[in-house]
């Protein structure tokens, strides 16, 4: 999975702002977004833009983006990888 194809542009005053779009999950199939909490919204929000291929796959981001409320047996769990402002 690229994670540059969720990155949109939007244009607030002067600078453009890139943006990662969990919109676009939904868009391609992957799960449906408006139905998962907040929470796990900024989750899915914050491994998108870390996957890397290594300590973030694509494999954990759909892991997560498809939640659900109950599973029969528990036996996931996915790190918050904060983020940093570039010095």
């Amino acid at each position: 999975m690229d994670k540059q194809e969720f990155v949109t542009t939007i244009t607030s005053g002067k600078p453009d702002y890139a943006i990662y779009d969990i919109g676009r999950l939904g868009k391609k199939g992957f799960t449906q977004i408006s139905r998962l909490p907040f929470a796990i919204r900024v989750l899915v929000e914050n491994l998108l833009r870390k996957i890397d291929g290594d300590i973030v796959t694509g494999k954990n981001l759909i892991r997560i983006a498809r939640w659900r409320k109950q599973y029969a047996a528990p036996g996931y769990s996915a790190s918050i990888l904060p983020a940093c402002r570039p010095s």
